[in-house]
């Protein structure tokens, strides 16, 4: 977090049983926001992510029948407020065996499943996604809009790379800070 807030870089956030913890850490720190990546918490964890200006990342998890409370909590996040995921290779969507390996691929058939869930219009949730992640990434979405018009995979594998590629900065900042430490 400390290179993140160095830098002016968004953080990904992967928590687990540990939502309120780790937002109190987030808050010593002045960032610029980010995605509380495979978000897992309750309704007031919703709010305190919101409040601190973090998205909420939402994949392969919500298309499981037995995901009651996470289903419940997409269908009521604003629009504004979260991305769509794969997590691949790891957590695999309701329609993959346990041991197949999940894929970028995947992302299109989850957002189709987010669409449906929330009763809205695919393009027009693919839009807000990426508009979210222009917030914390700062794509050219004059460029990526067509795209997904024309081809709803292509712009989403192209916002994905762009979020993946922030995750790799704050990588390399960190191995830096590390070899300078050693």
């Amino acid at each position: 977090l400390s290179l993140a807030e160095k830098y002016g870089l968004p953080v990904i956030l992967h928590v687990r049983k540990a939502q309120d913890i780790v937002l109190k850490h987030f808050r010593s720190f002045n960032l610029v926001g980010g995605v509380a990546h495979a978000f897992n918490g309750s309704e007031q964890q919703v709010k305190n992510y919101l409040n601190c200006g973090l998205l909420l990342g939402f994949g392969g998890t919500v298309t499981f029948e037995r995901s009651i409370n996470i289903r419940s909590l997409l269908k009521v996040v604003p629009k504004q407020s979260f991305v769509v995921e794969t997590d691949s290779p790891d957590m695999n969507p309701s329609w993959l065996k346990k041991e197949a390996e999940n894929s970028p691929k995947n992302i299109v058939r989850i957002l189709d499943f987010v669409a449906e869930l929330r009763n809205e219009n695919k393009e027009d949730i693919s839009i807000d996604v990426l508009q979210n992640m222009d917030i914390i990434k700062g794509l050219d979405l004059e460029d990526v809009s067509s795209e997904v018009l024309d081809g709803l995979e292509e712009g989403l594998e192209e916002a994905l790379e762009a979020l993946e590629d922030v995750d790799v900065q704050i990588k390399i900042e960190i191995n830096k800070e590390n070899k300078e430490e050693d």
